[in-house]
């Protein structure tokens, strides 16, 4: 071994690590990538911790997340977490397999949310056009929301999850134009 760690230039206790190495993960391309799994036989990861726990990512998942329709900052505020909006993306995707999707949508709404749209129309009705009707715009989109980044709902939810009743949006009608 030591003829053969001096023609290559070194050190013979490496050449010999490297060979017990290649002994332990069989072909040559295993020889350069070896931290990996070594890690992974010992129960450890490679890099930093993970600043936020495990559970508290299920807990933005679970169907009780009351502000599960809003963006990943708006959560990350409302859940204390301190990660950015991308690092919350990464970590949500990369550890409990789920992401922002577009909401789902059912053509019947809940009658809690007919309930509650009638109620409020019939509580505002005699409210003044001036101070009170004049911060609200009326247009003729079913959703308008100049500061979102996209335009049609979105949810946070497991992949593969779709069509939990829980997460369902109303789906608007679609004008004929014919």
């Amino acid at each position: 071994m030591a003829d053969v760690a001096a023609a290559h230039g070194i050190d013979e206790r490496t050449g010999r690590r490297w060979a017990r190495e290649r002994e332990l993960m069989g072909t040559l391309t295993a020889m350069r990538c070896v931290g990996k799994p070594r890690a992974a036989a010992k129960g450890h990861k490679l890099g930093r911790p993970f600043r936020v726990d495990k559970s508290i990512l299920e807990d933005l998942v679970s169907t009780s997340n009351p502000v599960a329709e809003q963006p990943l900052a708006v959560q990350a505020r409302h859940h204390n977490i301190p990660l950015a909006e991308r690092l919350m993306e990464y970590n949500l995707t990369n550890r409990v397999d789920s992401q922002m999707y577009v909401a789902a949508y059912t053509q019947v709404m809940r009658d809690a949310n007919y309930t509650a749209r009638t109620t409020y129309g019939e509580d505002n009705q005699g409210k003044e056009l001036f101070g009170f009707w004049d911060t609200i715009y009326f247009t003729d989109e079913a959703h308008f929301n100049p500061t979102e980044r996209f335009q049609r709902q979105r949810i946070l939810r497991r992949k593969g999850n779709r069509e939990r009743q829980q997460r369902l949006v109303k789906q608007r009608q679609r004008k004929d134009t014919g």
